[in-house]
């Protein structure tokens, strides 16, 4: 980025203020010096959006983590066997892994699906399947895989999460019309 022809009167003044054992500076000196203010301007741009985007991205986070939690607290008041969605727990362990930068190993999601090992490897296969867990091998361990969500199906959760999240603030917020 170079110094506009009408910035050179500005610059002029400032170069007298700034040197003061007189030497002048270079037009590649303030080339470079407005190009490093820019720089650190934009940096600022984006660090102040930047909350916002991981004000967002917690809030979700927060939610699946909570839907999760609240699904495994029903067993403290019923049978476990009264309730059976492998493939659901599946996706929220995945989803909160992805986002929390972290690869789940099969049996560790085997386990987080709550229920036996063998219905969960058939639900981990169905979800390959049909497109929503992509299965890679493991590179430090040949004896396991590692499984995560398509970038699709992370794209929907995610979507379904901003949706319940803004339902149920939407009705915990009082309408002004009441």
């Amino acid at each position: 980025m170079a110094v506009g022809h009408g910035d050179w009167e500005q610059i002029s003044v400032i170069n007298s203020k700034l040197r003061a054992d007189g030497a002048a500076f270079t037009a590649r000196d303030i080339d470079a010096a407005f190009r490093v203010l820019t720089w650190i301007r934009q940096e600022m741009i984006d660090q102040e959006e930047q909350p916002l985007i991981e004000s967002q991205r917690d809030h979700l986070l927060r939610l699946a983590k909570g839907i999760r939690a609240s699904r495994a607290e029903r067993t403290l008041f019923f049978r476990e066997d009264l309730f059976g969605e492998a493939s659901w727990d599946i996706l929220l362990a995945l989803f909160i892994a992805g986002e929390e930068g972290y690869e789940m190993k099969m049996t560790a999601v085997c386990y987080e699906s709550g229920v036996p090992m063998t219905t969960a490897l058939r639900w981990i296969d169905r979800l390959i399947e049909l497109g929503h867990v992509v299965k890679r091998a493991n590179a430090y361990d040949a004896r396991s895989s590692l499984l995560e969500l398509s970038p699709e199906t992370a794209d929907k959760l995610r979507n379904y999460l901003e949706h319940v999240l803004s339902r149920h603030m939407s009705k915990s917020t009082p309408s002004p019309d009441s």
